[in-house]
């Protein structure tokens, strides 16, 4: 945009050199309108250059949403299948944050005004990091610092961690308390090994607050996973743990999260293709959080534009 405008400048620049140069050294002054014109848009320029500082009017119009991404940390989330048949399969946990940072990418892409807070939960759950109007700091904590187990202690219970997710909703701040759309993004394989606290309570407790809820499913459901092992020379085998060789994803469970209603939430499997591209759909579709309305940013270009045509219009009338 910045290079269009000194394009512009310097043919205004040249037309009047030349206008000089046809009138014999005669300097004919520019007339209000133009003036007017110039004016308006050193303005635009000006106010453009600085929309980066003012959070809001550099993002869409619509309403802000608040992202709660709420990570299974549990070891189970360490599982894969065999490497030796499929090298190119990452483990459950490596799958999950591959699509979270598409989201988060996308939703900084997009400049959509987002606020998003990580939960990390085992058996217990804890606020990884508080929200963050930073999609691109969110995902550097996402991609950088996280980790099976980073809380310690094995185990996973899905209702304490949603419990630990209502109250990270309730701390938002007060402005957004009533005018932000609340989603809980749930990353998990739906294994519950501990339930200390109900899930079923706090599901409904979160439909009644009018907080839509994503279930992002990992696990392969054709292909045995197992935590792998290794020594120098490779892959051993799956460490039997308990005496389980295998951990198999509960999708009963993540279905019962996101709700058999669609207008409540969304089920998606992390092995599907289009993942990040269904929640990024969810968004802007049924819970009709986000919004198609045109940026400020583009606004302005637009009238930067519209100025230009004009100018140029009036100085070769």
């Amino acid at each position: 945009m910045y290079g269009a405008i000194i394009l512009l400048v310097i043919i205004v620049l040249f037309y009047w050199r030349s206008r000089y140069v046809a009138t014999g050294g005669r300097i004919i002054g520019p007339s209000i309108i133009v003036v007017c014109l110039a004016l308006a848009m050193i303005g635009l320029i000006t106010y453009t250059g600085q929309m980066d500082q003012y959070d809001d009017l550099g993002r869409s119009g619509e309403a802000p949403i608040a992202l709660a991404v709420v990570f299974d940390t549990s070891l189970s989330m360490y599982a894969g299948p065999d490497p030796t048949r499929y090298p190119q399969i990452k483990t459950r946990f490596d799958r999950s944050k591959d699509v979270i940072l598409d989201v988060l990418h996308q939703l900084d892409e997009s400049r959509r005004n987002t606020i998003a807070s990580i939960v990390v939960f085992t058996v217990r759950a804890a606020n990884a990091l508080g929200w963050n109007p930073n999609m691109q700091e969110v995902g550097q904590i996402v991609e950088g610092s996280l980790t099976t187990n980073l809380i310690g202690r094995g185990g996973t219970d899905l209702g304490g961690a949603l419990a630990r997710t209502a109250e990270i909703f309730d701390s938002l701040p007060n402005r957004l308390q009533s005018s932000a759309s609340k989603v809980l993004l749930l990353v998990s394989d739906g294994e519950r090994t501990v339930n200390m606290v109900d899930l079923d309570e706090n599901l409904e407790a979160f439909r009644q607050r009018g907080i839509k809820v994503i279930s992002l499913q990992v696990g392969l459901l054709d292909e045995p996973e197992g935590i792998r092992e290794y020594d120098e020379f490779g892959f051993t085998g799956f460490w039997k743990g308990i005496g389980e060789v295998y951990t198999v994803p509960d999708t009963s469970t993540m279905l019962e999260i996101a709700g058999r209603d669609d207008s409540q939430g969304l089920y998606v499997r992390v092995e599907d293709p289009q993942a990040s591209r269904r929640i990024l759909g969810f968004l802007q579709g049924e819970g009709r959080i986000l919004s198609n309305t045109i940026s400020m940013e583009q606004i302005m270009t637009l009238g930067l534009l519209l100025l230009s045509t004009l100018m140029l219009t009036r100085l070769l009338a």
